[in-house]
């Protein structure tokens, strides 16, 4: 009965983290189209190159500076609640980009780097969630990380491709609104099938003293 139940568990975790694997690759390709969309697009409605560097910054800049603050983010919050509320805020940014393009400068700045802020916390969430994902699914954490490291570089190289192909077929405005479509697809594939052992994360949680928010970077 227990080797049944061992069983059952394993292919229900082997499907969640198929699913969780195919979100956060499509999560990483969306992050390259939007390096391409989102400059583009402000090139158009702006006609300023210069500004198309400063989005390009609010973008990743604060993208990076979000993977510095979410683990603990995504402690406190859990750690499927984070993926999946983020990427809904992100579509929902994403697609307010998307239809009003030309509300100016410098609130499309604002959209742009908060865009970048919530998919770094996804992001992250979703990297510190692939411990107890491949744990779960009974793989070996070496031939995992080896083809997750393979596969992140392989939609690195072929994102900046999509991104022009994208903006080439539906326009800038479009590849933006298609960006924001992948949010809602990566959100709900790990709302639905991602479900990570609950017992794992509260023992976590309660072995970390709660000394306030910045001790967790200590």
């Amino acid at each position: 009965m227990g080797e049944g139940s061992g069983s059952r568990l394993r292919l229900g975790g082997r499907t969640g983290f198929a699913a969780f694997f195919g979100a956060d690759m499509l999560s990483t390709l969306g992050t390259f189209v939007s390096m391409v969309a989102l400059p583009w697009l402000v090139l158009l409605t702006t006609g300023g190159p210069a500004k198309m560097g400063t989005i390009a910054l609010a973008e990743m800049g604060m993208f990076l500076a979000a993977s510095v603050f979410a683990p603990p983010v995504a402690d406190r919050l859990g750690l499927k609640f984070t993926s999946v509320a983020w990427a809904a805020l992100s579509a929902l940014s994403m697609g307010a980009i998307a239809l009003t393009p030309r509300i100016g400068f410098l609130p499309l700045v604002l959209l742009v780097a908060a865009t970048g802020f919530l998919r770094g916390v996804g992001d992250r969430a979703k990297t510190v969630l692939l411990g107890p994902m491949v744990k779960m699914a009974g793989y070996s954490m070496k031939r995992v990380m080896g083809a997750y490291a393979s596969v992140v570089r392989v939609a690195q190289l072929v994102g900046a491709s999509v991104g022009g192909l994208l903006v080439f077929l539906f326009g800038a405005q479009g590849a933006v609104g298609v960006d924001a479509a992948s949010f809602v697809v990566c959100g709900l594939m790990v709302a639905v099938l991602v479900w990570p052992p609950p017992l794992e994360e509260k023992k976590a949680a309660d072995d970390e003293p709660d000394n306030g928010y910045f001790a967790a970077f200590r």
